[in-house]
């Protein structure tokens, strides 16, 4: 799995979520999700792309990543 979008089912992403996924490229997160849990993206090495709701603070995800993300897209 390169890509991942969430469903509009889903508000929080837990902790450790995707941890090790390291194929994983790029994120969509909509604007339903008002939570992103410690480590949700932690070893995810191939991430370079995170498209997410300006509700999400870019340092906030980044933290759960463990890494830093060359393009965030942020929309409202």
């Amino acid at each position: 799995m390169t890509e991942f979008e969430f469903s509009s089912s889903v508000w929080s992403i837990g902790e450790s979520a995707f941890y090790g996924c390291s194929s994983l490229e790029k994120i969509i997160i909509h604007a339903l999700i008002k939570n992103v849990e410690a480590n949700a993206f932690n070893g995810c090495t191939a991430i370079k792309e995170i498209e997410c709701p300006s509700s999400i603070d870019r340092k906030v995800v980044e933290l759960n990543l463990g890494i830093k993300i060359a393009w965030f897209f942020f929309y409202s």
